[in-house]
């Protein structure tokens, strides 16, 4: 099917033809839900362009592939039915509508094009098809492993209108929680703008209010009696996205993307004493497998880790490396034994809390300068993955496990972890920087408890700076930051509302997040810990 459809046709209602936005406002449509009404490129009309995209992107990159896409010519057919647009108005808004909505993967990374005149919706309608080879949305593609021919954008093309109000509702339990700023809630979704933070309740009670721009709250009662509806009705949706028309509420869109609910575990043990100082200020820069046996526990003996030495890979990395992994295993028997504990498993008792075990280890005797031959000989090995173009930065050799590297070393290259899903040490971390660090209040955007080291970041390009585990410090919650938060344990904002796309992207990967929190560059390097059920950061400089 590659004609022009209305979202009252029956096709419509399919988002495997549609895309699952332009079908949840079909299905609302049909409902009988306030909706604007809008007409759909479907998918099939579009895979030609995208497939051609694609062969660029293999052939010669990125920027062919847009090239491509943007320069292909539409059929006859469906360019004499975009001429025919007139029962829209001269204004309209054009939007990519993906089988993918519904994932998290995809929120704030297709184009949509706002104010478009009949006569530009050709080039809109390609602008769409192109923005799935944005290199943003790439990286996000590789990092959940989804093909490009699974994207499947079709174009949602609506009425332009400039709204009184809007935001964003979200079904929590028997209330509703609404993100409401005044004019366009562009600016709200797009990460730039806090809004104004209402629940209504059950009985209908505004509680939070009045917003800044004293919207009524008998409508704001509507737009959460809108979402209620919503979520009886179409495919049991959970957020909307609406706006305030001619004094009325209007659906704009709906999602269902499974949330992460509920506080995130606490840490059980104990995590008091010196000994756990030192170990989170040696952990937190090495986030990964590599940790437990090659810095942990020994690492607990020093306030602060003994430079590391300059090694030479005179008999090959993989020697190297097999030397290195000899001496962290006497490194962590004679730690062990004036603990003493079996040194198999001290790193794990550590790890759930044990202030004896720790405290007694505070005291052990270790060779610094054994410790810093094994820092410069992992630090060596590294560099030689580096090179060999196994590893992107020295620093991600901790990501890993002891076979891993070997294998590497060996010439087989394992896959690379799609995304940081943390490692023993997280309770520690968040246990040290929330009892030793300063506590700032943010606004909660994603459920969920971590800590890392702050990296302050202005946009993707600060990638290479980031190492896995870190907690991603930004000023407004934009879209364009979405692919850093596969590497990273955290997300906190400066400014910006949960309503943000990139915190949906959050929710839908639980990663903690918290905005509107009053943290600054100077936090960079710092150890944060952060809960998003409660807002609250904690600040420890160690």
């Amino acid at each position: 099917m590659t004609g022009l459809l209305k979202l009252d046709d029956d096709a419509a209602l399919d988002a495997g033809v549609v895309g699952v936005k332009a079908a949840h406002l079909a299905h609302a449509r049909a409902a009988g839900l306030p909706t604007l009404p809008g007409l759909i490129v479907p998918e099939a009309a579009g895979r030609p362009a995208v497939r051609a995209g694609r062969a660029a992107l293999e052939a010669r990159g990125l920027g062919a592939a847009r090239g491509a896409v943007t320069g292909h010519e539409i059929s006859a057919d469906l360019l004499a039915a975009l001429s025919r647009t007139a029962e829209l108005g001269d204004k309209l808004a054009v939007r990519s509508s993906s089988r993918l909505d519904d994932s998290g993967a995809l929120a704030g990374a297709l184009a949509s094009y706002l104010e478009v005149r009949p006569g530009e919706l050709a080039t809109a309608v390609r602008g769409c098809w192109a923005s799935v080879f944005a290199p943003q949305l790439v990286a996000r593609l590789d990092n959940l492993g989804i093909a490009i021919d699974d994207v499947g954008p079709a174009v949602l093309i609506q009425p332009y209108v400039n709204p009184e109000a809007g935001g964003w509702a979200r079904l929590a339990g028997d209330c509703v929680e609404i993100a409401v700023v005044a004019g366009s809630p562009a600016p709200l979704l797009a990460g730039r703008h806090p809004g104004q933070r209402v629940t209504v309740t059950a009985d209908g009670s505004v509680v939070g209010g009045p917003p800044d721009d004293n919207l009524d709250p008998a409508v704001l009662a509507l737009v959460a009696d809108l979402a209620r509806r919503a979520g009886r009705e179409v495919r049991g949706a959970t957020r909307m996205e609406w706006a305030i028309v001619d004094g009325s509420p209007v659906v704009l869109q709906l999602s269902k993307i499974v949330e992460h609910h509920g506080p995130g575990r606490r840490p059980t043990g104990d995590f008091s004493g010196r000994a756990y100082d030192r170990l989170a200020r040696a952990t937190t820069p090495r986030r990964g497998r590599l940790a437990d046996g090659f810095l942990a526990p020994w690492a607990a003996a020093f306030d602060g880790l003994p430079p590391a030495s300059v090694v030479e890979a005179e008999d090959g990395s993989a020697a190297l490396f097999e030397r290195a992994a000899l001496v962290a295993v006497e490194l962590r028997r004679g730690v062990g034994a004036a603990a003493p504990v079996p040194p198999e498993v001290i790193a794990g008792q550590l790890a759930r809390g044990d202030p004896k075990l720790a405290n007694g280890l505070a005291d052990v005797d270790v060779d610094a300068g054994i410790a810093a031959w094994l820092l410069g000989a992992l630090e060596t090995t590294a560099q030689g993955l580096v090179h060999t173009g196994w590893l992107r930065t020295p620093d991600e050799l901790w990501r890993y496990s002891a076979d891993s590297i070997v294998a590497a070393l060996g010439g087989h290259h394992p896959a690379q972890p799609a995304r940081w899903l943390g490692d023993r040490w997280d309770d520690m971390l968040f246990a040290v920087a929330a009892t030793r660090g300063e506590m700032k209040t943010g606004v909660p955007a994603s459920a969920g408890r971590a800590a890392g080291r702050a990296i302050v970041v202005r946009g993707p390009d600060d990638a290479a700076a980031m190492r896995d585990g870190d907690v991603m410090v930004a000023t407004w919650a934009i879209p364009n930051l979405s692919p850093l938060l596969w590497r990273v344990s955290a997300l906190v904002t400066v400014g910006g509302s949960p309503a943000a796309h990139l915190c949906e992207v959050a929710r839908a990967l639980h990663v903690p997040a918290v905005v509107a929190v009053g943290v600054t560059s100077q936090c960079d390097g710092a150890m944060l810990a952060v809960d998003g059920e409660t807002g609250e950061v904690w600040q420890w400089s160690g």
